[in-house]
């Protein structure tokens, strides 16, 4: 699943606008309340507002409104007015974030497993310097990450976005302003060319990147400044507002509503963001803005209420505090889900009700007498506080792991028979069941102990554009792996495998999509044909006897086109013979893996869970039947006359009665599916001698 869509609202003080003399707009109050609202509810009850994080770009258009306005009516563009808007937005968002980010530390290391410490970290250090929305781009194109659970941090990515807007923005207003001045031109009018500029050159970046790498794209700054300076224009035209007639700005009004809320309800996880899709919440606060500037609206229901406009106010601690909140509690109250999100609401209305006026106004109140050089200093004394602390979190995990890295080899050279897939083999009366501490990998190395092909990009990814290929060994005998992440997972056995035999491995691996004839459920036709064009690209590659062997396996994460998963359990199974045998009358050798359990069916995160519980053998496991899933692929493998031979490991990693997390001291997943590397080599003489038995 894509990674989580989390965002936080910019704090930008209200400031004059150009046209109306209102220090004060209760309506941007109201719409600082309607986008936390949007976003809160989303990350709280997904799917009761599937959209609602578009509540961000709401967040976006404003700040850039806001800080726009500022500049606006800035005189003098010297060093001295940056640096004192500067020192202005330490004073206002800096102390509240960062003792927001030193909670996420202390109640993250008290109540969260320690498979959580390092990443949760490693995300507040990026989230004090500013690049957290860098580290979650990087993490959303690597294949998987989107399994991992999302860190007490990653609502801080938008803040980053605007901090970076913040650094850039007033230098661009006082170049325009030196340009202006040089050449005797309009201030305005260098100004309005280069917020011009930015919206349509970040915006057509934008379409173009969400289109070829989403993930990445949802966090990137150069995909996100139109949004903010959409928010400058709308301050530049504020001039001309008031030649509007009433009925117009109402109608503005009412289309900016529909436009936010008609997406928030409309759009979903699967929609590309931001894209074109992102037009719609955005101009749909630029019109909000605008048509309110007058102020008509300030004494309606939708604006005057006092539990709105404290929302409004409220929005900024609301934003920092709810996400971690919500992490916490959905780890605290795992056995309970029907309360999370009710306790994760109350705890952050209580939490911003404090910090409101003993953080925020606090801060802002002591700061405001200080010097620019004074708010640096201490921006700069908070922030190596605040990453200090995290930095000793990783150096604690980092010698936790070497510990038990030390008596888990001890472990696998005193007593061989019982470690991994061997202790299976050698029966519980040679290997008892225990819930030791000593593993291998440790639940927190388990997470990334992954086979070579993600270290080496070898999947291909949505929208399935790049098609990478690669190769392990170089011995005579050729040998293709093919099919999604359930044939990636075999490749450190293979690997193994190989050097025993001769083997040249060639990967053909692909995220999500199947190697089949029928069209899967992807949330865009484009991807859909695309997954089917990787298909026949693979077919192509592979068959005819360019290769010695080919091996696949398949999880089915998605439906056929047009059916439910249960449909698609029977009805697949055509789709997989028609394709086997594309390979097999052309004279291609081909061994199916039967897939393995689905640990997914009732444990979100194997490692996690025996990270969080001593008793990890009892709490962590499942049956046979529990984490089975279907398997079309070895179906159409196993019917008579399909050519094709199935291989079927499973009986080393459940019994009759129990799949365990960790067998013989190792730790059998790195996720909710996915075997990890360690546990896959362990298997390595069974798979070949099965293999032996067909070649």
């Amino acid at each position: 699943m894509p990674m989580t869509r989390v965002g936080a609202p910019g704090e930008v003080d209200a400031a004059t606008p150009v046209s109306q003399q209102r220090r004060f707009r209760p309506d941007i109050q109201a719409m600082r309340a309607l986008a936390v609202t949007l976003v809160v509810i989303f990350h709280l009850w997904p799917s009761a507002l599937p959209g609602g994080y578009v509540g961000v770009d709401v967040f976006f258009v404003l700040s850039g409104f806001l800080m726009s306005s500022h500049l606006l009516h800035v005189e003098n563009r010297s060093g001295k007015e940056v640096l004192d808007f500067w020192s202005r937005r330490i004073r206002r968002i800096i102390p509240v974030a960062l003792f927001v980010l030193v909670f996420t530390l202390i109640a993250g290391r008290l109540l969260l497993p320690p498979t959580r410490w390092s990443p949760d970290a490693f995300g507040v250090i990026a989230s004090a310097t500013f690049w957290e929305n860098w580290n979650l781009a990087i993490s959303s194109v690597q294949y998987l990450a989107a399994d991992d659970a999302p860190t007490l941090t990653q609502h801080f990515w938008s803040l980053s976005v605007e901090e970076q807007f913040y650094l850039v923005w007033p230098l661009m207003f006082a170049a325009a302003a030196l340009i202006a001045a040089r050449l005797r031109a309009s201030r305005l009018a260098w100004i309005t060319a280069g917020i011009t500029a930015v919206v349509v050159v970040s915006l057509l970046i934008s379409i173009r990147w969400t289109a070829v790498e989403p993930g990445s794209a949802y966090f990137s700054t150069f995909t996100r400044v139109w949004e903010l300076a959409l928010g400058g224009l709308c301050a530049v035209l504020l001039p001309f507002v008031g030649r509007l007639k009433p009925l117009v700005r109402k109608v503005m009004m009412l289309l900016g509503l529909v436009f936010i809320i008609g997406s928030a309800a409309a759009y979903s996880t699967s929609t590309a963001f931001p894209g074109t899709a992102a037009l719609v919440p955005t101009l749909g606060s630029a019109l909000l803005i605008v048509g309110g500037s007058v102020g008509e609206w300030d004494k309606s229901f939708l604006v005057k209420p006092r539990w709105i406009q404290w929302t409004g106010n409220a929005s900024y601690s609301i934003y920092l505090w709810h996400w971690p909140l919500f992490v916490l509690a959905s780890f605290v109250l795992l056995d309970q889900p029907a309360l999370i999100g009710p306790v994760a609401l109350v705890l952050t209305i209580a939490f911003s009700a404090l910090s409101l006026p003993l953080i925020e106004k606090r801060f802002r109140d002591a700061f405001s007498k200080k010097t620019p050089k004074q708010h640096f200093s201490a921006l700069a004394v908070g922030i190596a506080v605040v990453v200090g602390l995290a930095s000793l979190q990783l150096l604690e995990v980092s010698r936790n792991q070497r510990t038990n890295e030390q008596a888990a080899s001890s472990l696998q050279s005193d007593r061989p028979e019982c470690f991994g897939a061997a202790a299976l083999v050698s029966g519980p009366e040679m290997c008892p069941v225990t819930n030791t501490t000593v593993l291998i990998p440790t639940p927190t190395k388990a997470k990334l102990d992954k086979s070579d092909a993600y270290r080496d990009g070898c999947w291909s990814n949505e929208p399935f554009k790049k098609r990478p290929v690669c190769t392990y060994g170089n011995g005579p005998i050729k040998v293709a792996l093919a099919g999604n992440s359930h044939a990636g997972q075999w490749l450190p056995t293979l690997q193994e495998v190989a050097k025993k035999r001769g083997w040249t491995i060639t990967t053909y691996l692909v995220s999500r999509c199947n190697l089949t004839t029928l069209p899967l459920q992807f949330d865009t036709e484009a991807k859909t044909q695309a997954c089917l064009d990787y298909g026949q690209w693979v077919l192509d590659q592979t068959k005819g006897k360019k290769f010695d062997l080919v091996i696949t396996s398949e999880r089915q994460s998605l439906p056929l086109q047009g059916a439910t998963f249960e449909e698609t359990k029977t009805r697949a199974v055509g789709g997989y013979q028609e394709y086997l045998k594309q390979w097999t009358s052309s004279g291609t050798k081909v061994i199916v893996l039967k897939d393995t359990p689905d640990p997914g069916r009732t444990i979100k995160n194997v490692p996690d869970c025996v990270a969080a519980y001593k008793d990890y053998q009892q709490r962590c496991s499942g049956t046979p039947t529990t984490w089975k899933w279907m398997d079309p692929l070895t179906d159409a493998a196993s019917a008579s006359g399909s050519g094709v031979d199935v291989i079927k490991m499973n009986q080393y990693l459940c019994t009759q009665t129990t799949c365990p997390p960790v067998i013989g001291s190792v730790v059998v997943y790195f996720d909710a599916s996915h075997l990890t590397a360690t546990y896959a080599r362990t298997l390595t003489g069974y798979l070949d001698k099965k293999i032996a038995a067909l070649t």
